[in-house]
């Protein structure tokens, strides 16, 4: 392998995640570079060869052919993760692919069987969230025992997106089929950022999932078309052993998200002024007494330099991470690996089965709901 880590990026194009964040984390962050481009036509290819300056093409034969490339990151819809996915493992590359890892836990799980069989590489999904160095700092204090006994928490991410015009290349989104609605995208990293400070996922008791705007408005025309995605969810499970309240929207004129979580000596509240797998976060302990202590966030830049605010911060501090653990500096586990996916696949499925007996917040049974979550 040459002295930096070459990184084949699987998607650049209209929705333009790799451009806002791996593209920019892989130019700010020691020992990684940009190898390879591969996009979805002849055309898009000589574009992108031109804008970043490498090779490029529509063809990953030609990324997983060429020996710069250790590592591939996926980066197009959850409906192509699979098989691009399943390709590089195969091939013998490294992988980051971004969450969702897969359209359903059938799929997430088959790619982790692939991973296990392949332990002399590093396959790590999306989720860098749980990377954040404030959520790192937040872990370590809850572990020293600064809250005490954690009693319980509440989540809340709160969006704008279905409120307001969107461009046309992004209407797939107005479809539950495409995997990437306010349960599998909002859901999935703010819950395994919950994950990561309280322990692993326990029954999800209660759950609410429905559209309040049920249609997707095009930025270029005006157009309304009909959308079936959900974009609100309301749940109460449990995470680490205690009750988690669970609120979350696409359908609010005040952005922001919270992380809070009570214990019997003080409580640590983490804040974002958007969705916080990639914004600058807050995370302050106050005492029984009133006292108030911001926590200093934990090896917050060492090798990547960009910005804290950043959307490409955390995915930096993963590939950072990625390179540590291949070369053995770090566990491998210091990464969220395919395993991590499943579990919170797993716990997202089961969050929708419940949901699904209450259609609409006005469709809610008396009776008490509860689905097992099996890890």
């Amino acid at each position: 392998m040459s002295a930096e880590l070459g990184v084949a990026v699987v998607g650049v194009g209209a929705d333009q995640w790799s451009g806002a964040a791996h593209l920019p984390a892989l130019a700010a962050t020691e020992g990684v570079r940009l190898a390879r481009l591969v996009t979805s036509s002849p055309e898009s290819a000589a574009r992108a060869e031109e804008a970043y300056g490498v090779p490029a093409s529509a063809s990953l034969d030609d990324a997983l052919a060429d020996p710069a490339v250790q590592l591939v990151t996926v980066t197009v819809r959850v409906s192509k993760h699979r098989e691009i996915a399943e390709t590089a493992i195969r091939a013998g590359k490294h992988l980051y692919c971004e969450w969702p890892l897969g359209a359903d836990v059938a799929e997430t799980q088959a790619l982790a069987d692939l991973s296990a069989q392949h332990p002399e590489q590093i396959h790590v999904v999306g989720l860098q969230g749980r990377l954040a160095p404030e959520i790192c700092a937040a872990s370590s204090a809850i572990t020293a025992g600064r809250i005490g006994q954690p009693l319980r928490a509440n989540l809340q991410v709160f969006l704008p997106q279905g409120l307001v015009p969107r461009p046309k290349h992004r209407a797939h989104l107005r479809h539950r089929s495409a995997a990437a609605n306010v349960l599998s995208i909002q859901g999935g990293h703010s819950l395994d950022m919950m994950v990561a400070l309280l322990g692993e996922p326990g029954p999800v008791h209660h759950a609410v999932l429905w559209s309040a705007v049920d249609y997707f408005t095009v930025l270029e025309t005006g157009e309304r078309l009909a959308r079936d995605a959900p974009d609100n969810l309301v749940a109460q499970l449990e995470i680490g052993g205690i009750p988690v309240t669970v609120q979350l929207s696409q359908t609010s004129t005040r952005p922001g998200s919270s992380i809070e979580i009570l214990g019997t000596q003080a409580s640590l509240l983490v804040t974002a002024r958007d969705q916080p797998q990639f914004s600058a976060l807050r995370a302050v302990i106050t005492d029984i007494d009133g006292s108030s202590q911001e926590l200093q966030p934990l090896d917050a830049a060492a090798g990547v330099e960009l910005p804290r605010d950043h959307a490409g911060f955390n995915v930096a501090i993963a590939y950072r991470n990625i390179l540590g653990a291949i070369a053995g500096r770090i566990p491998r586990d210091a990464v969220p690996t395919l395993t991590r996916a499943v579990t919170m696949q797993q716990l997202l499925d089961s969050i929708e089965e419940l949901a699904e007996r209450a259609a609409t917040p006005s469709a809610r049974s008396s009776e008490p709901n509860s689905a097992a979550l099996a890890l």
